[in-house]
């Protein structure tokens, strides 16, 4: 990984088509330690 890119950076798209976070933005340890009721959007649920 390159310095200074973490995978929390910025929009990410969710499987079911929506979108978290915000551009230019990192995500606060209180959303991805409590908030993360979602998944990667390649992520399918069975």
């Amino acid at each position: 990984m390159e310095s200074g890119w973490d995978v929390f950076d910025g929009v990410i798209e969710t499987n079911d088509g929506s979108t978290v976070g915000v551009e230019g933005e990192h995500m606060s340890d209180a959303d991805i330690t409590g908030n993360m009721n979602w998944y990667f959007k390649n992520v399918v649920e069975k």
